[in-house]
């Protein structure tokens, strides 16, 4: 092995005899990365269906932004491409409503053979529809927005504000309830619940009134669905509970999460009760969709691919009884074992169900057709969509993080705690930097680029942490090929364009401001473009407020999506981007200057980063592995970039590395690239030994004539 001081002469060595300055010619040493990708429209998931009189059946094609119509035997009637993904379809009235698209959302009218008839604008992601005489409810998950449009007009529309991520709506007698995903407290509050907000007066855009909020149980949060009981005197609302107050030691018990649903009473609009789906023994995790026939209700029990079925009446009977009776039950779990039955669905990612002419008809995300179960004997038959191209790594790994049955006794799935890869809003307790000392949930956007992991940086990287994630929080072990499948999704995954993007996905004039202020006020300094961190620790602005936190620095988290990470400090304490914002500025900044600042913090996502380098990885000098900040005597091996953009330049990578004494510099051709996908670069014999702190390394991705594709990526050496 070398000595380190042969090492500085190799190192400086390499910098005399390689022209300082100089950029060799375009490389051909670059490899895909891991496996084919397939491209996400080409797959078919569906997550909403419908049915109409003649037993027509409707699907919204969630990636491949496709509504698909088939024949009562199954064959396909008919099929229209939209941009943007189909999140949901409602039929009404003869048509057949869409609501689809992200920033740009729209509500989209078809005739029932799917021609285009008239787009609504709406708000960012408009997930469910409902409908009140001629006026449309449309629920905008990301505006945090309902939006009432009057179908009789040219679309004149009334806009109110709701909690965070309004993600499904119902009717009951002549009130709207909406139900937020998620919940809107600091994660250090005495109570920590999502809520269901209540509009009355629906009948007119000028008339409609918001209500009140219902707040739901304490921990509740992952709502999916809520619909009216076919009486209209009850709504069910399908929810994790999560049990963030308990350290997550086990999970015998439901004790991280368990799984049901919360009873509204339409009448009082309040919270009547929570009810578990759970088995003692055998979790129903991930309650997503729900339906009802005229005595059963049924809910999609999405992680474990189950419908869960019981009869109302002895639902009622439950509530009712002289043991029961006016006690909040969930901590109940198993309260429906005998009551209910589990069946099984023969495909994976089981979400919306709807119930029609005695079937029950249930997408099958992953698989990408219609379950439809028989509920007079629960037997199962299967619609196809269409071909489903075989899973790659990505969509495998995909599969895996909603999958609950890779998890002792089903309980959780990897989306319980991180829905969509991003926050549940819960501080959690977990014990890989001791007991005792909760903290807020993170986003899995960018972790794999951004090492060390979890908040206090306990984790060398994000693949450490997705494999303790499943021995120590789902209490199993899966092969390292399921292991590496999470890796490439989590990679995979590319930041939702921010609400406080303009239309066209540009920064506002607020934003821009607050961009010069970001560099002003010296937040650059650890918070760097492009991934927004300095890869360091550092010890927090808030440390011991709480009279309970060990002294120790905490992992610069990427600001890279954060607008949808709340709540914000390690602790959950800071509500808004605002709150947050206001412990980092000097005493005395003006609010205007903390509400521009907040601004460009909110928008920060890969705003003209057409593409993003991925990882880089080294060896130091007794030959470890690693990625991220290299160690001193160290040499960088090779280096992954992601597309992170459609329809771009192709694109060089210019690599310069750079010391007080001079740079090195090489360019390497990253080739066609196809959105969404990474190349690996092999650096070779074109690297350079970086000795201390005061060498770097500088990524630049450029088009052909050299302009800039992306913000540079700088990596330093780690202080020794």
């Amino acid at each position: 092995m070398k000595t380190k001081w042969n090492l500085l002469f190799a190192a400086v060595l390499l910098l005399v005899t390689a022209s300082c300055g100089k950029t060799e010619p375009a490389s051909d040493n670059v490899t895909p990365t891991l496996e084919t990708r397939v491209a996400a429209e080409n797959y078919i998931s569906p997550s909403s269906v419908a049915v109409d009189a003649d037993g027509c059946v409707y699907a919204a094609d969630e990636t491949g932004g496709r509504v698909i119509k088939l024949n009562p035997d199954g064959t396909i009637a008919a099929q229209i491409d939209l941009d943007g993904g189909a999140h949901c379809v409602k039929l009404y009235d003869g048509k057949v409503y869409v609501t689809r698209g992200g920033l740009d959302g729209t509500l989209t009218v078809l005739s029932t053979d799917l021609k285009l008839e008239k787009e609504y604008p709406v708000g960012h992601t408009p997930t469910d529809v409902e409908f009140a005489g001629h006026i449309a409810y449309v629920t905008n998950r990301f505006s945090d927005t309902i939006i009432a449009i009057d179908l009789e007009t040219d679309g004149d529309t009334s806009t109110f504000h709701v909690s965070r991520e309004p993600i499904a709506a119902a009717i009951a007698g002549d009130k709207l309830y909406v139900a937020c995903h998620l919940p809107d407290d600091a994660a250090n509050e005495e109570v920590v619940s999502t809520s269901v907000h209540v509009f009355h007066d629906l009948e007119d855009v000028r008339t409609v009134r918001y209500q009140r909020a219902i707040d739901l149980v304490n921990g509740t949060g992952g709502v999916k669905d809520i619909e009216a009981t076919p009486d209209g005197k009850r709504l069910f609302v399908s929810a994790v509970i999560a049990r963030y107050q308990y350290p997550t030691t086990q999970l015998d018990g439901a004790w991280i999460n368990s799984n049901g649903f919360a009873i509204i009473d339409a009448e009082t609009d309040s919270h009547v009760n929570t009810i578990l789906l759970d088995d003692v023994t055998l979790g129903a995790a991930s309650p997503w969709g729900i339906a009802f026939d005229e005595d059963n209700a049924y809910f999609a029990a999405s992680g474990t691919g189950e419908i869960i079925s019981f009869p109302m009446q002895k639902l009622d009977n439950i509530l009712n009884s002289k043991e029961n009776k006016g006690r909040e039950l969930a901590d109940e779990i198993g309260i429906l074992n005998a009551v209910r039955t589990r069946t099984q669905m023969p495909g994976e990612g089981v979400r919306d169900i709807l119930y029609s002419g005695g079937k029950l008809y249930c997408t099958e995300y992953f698989t990408g057709d219609i379950a439809v179960m028989n509920t007079s004997d629960f037997s199962v038959s299967t619609l196809s969509l269409g071909e489903q191209p075989e899973a790659d790594i990505v969509r495998l790994g995909e599969t895996l993080w909603y999958d609950a049955t890779k998890c002792y006794q089903n309980w959780e799935a990897c989306a319980s705690c991180h829905p969509d890869g991003r926050v549940d809003g819960f501080n959690w307790d977990n014990l890989n930097d001791g007991l005792g000392n909760p903290k807020s949930a993170v986003s899995m956007m960018f972790t794999h680029r951004c090492p060390p992991v979890m908040i206090t940086g306990i984790r060398a990287n994000a693949e450490t942490a997705v494999r303790a994630g499943m021995k120590f929080i789902q209490f199993n072990t899966i092969d390292e090929e399921s292991n590496r499948a999470i890796d490439e999704y989590l990679k995979s995954m590319l930041p939702v364009e921010s609400p406080a993007l303009q239309l066209g996905g540009t920064l506002t004039e607020t934003a821009a401001e607050g961009e010069v202020l970001f560099e002003q006020y010296g937040c650059a300094e650890c918070h760097p473009a492009p991934l927004y961190t300095d890869l360091k620790l550092h010890q927090s602005p808030i440390l011991g407020e709480d009279g309970g936190w060990e002294n120790r620095d905490f992992a610069t988290p990427t600001l890279v999506e954060v607008w949808r990470s709340a709540p914000y400090m390690y602790n959950g304490s800071a509500k808004t981007i605002e709150d947050a914002v206001r412990h980092f500025v000097p005493e005395g900044t003006s609010d205007d200057d903390v509400a521009k600042l907040s601004e460009f913090v909110r928008s920060i996502g890969t705003v003209g980063e057409d593409y993003g380098v991925e990882q880089v990885f080294w060896t130091d000098d007794n030959g470890n592995e690693g990625q991220g900040r290299i160690p001193s005597y160290a040499k960088v091996t090779g280096f992954t970039v992601r597309c992170q953009a459609e329809n771009v330049e192709p694109g060089y990578a210019h690599v310069r590395w750079v010391t007080d004494d001079g740079e090195v510099n090489y360019r390497y051709s990253l080739g066609e690239m196809a959105y969404n996908t990474a190349v690996h670069v092999d650096v070779g014999e074109d690297s350079m030994i970086l000795v201390d702190e005061r060498y770097r390394l500088e990524i630049s991705i450029v088009d052909k004539k050299g302009n800039p594709l992306a913000s540079t990526y700088v990596l330093t050496v780690k202080e020794t």
